[in-house]
């Protein structure tokens, strides 16, 4: 996947989750908003957590580009 597409649809994602529903990113990431405002970025099973969207865009880009 191309970075700038990478970059779409983490940027969609976090347009659209919300605390208690998590967004699919793709095949096997998925975005979680987290109560207290951060992300947390699963893919694989592997979870990432996240401070702020900024975070969270740029590890679902390193995991959709890899």
């Amino acid at each position: 996947m191309t970075k700038s597409k990478a970059t779409k649809l983490a940027q969609d994602a976090i347009k659209f989750v919300a605390v208690d529903d998590p967004e699919p990113v793709a095949d096997t990431t998925v975005l979680y908003k987290n109560q207290d405002g951060t992300f947390t970025v699963c893919d694989n099973g592997e979870e990432v957590e996240c401070k702020n969207a900024d975070v969270a865009i740029r590890i679902i880009v390193e995991n959709l580009t890899a």
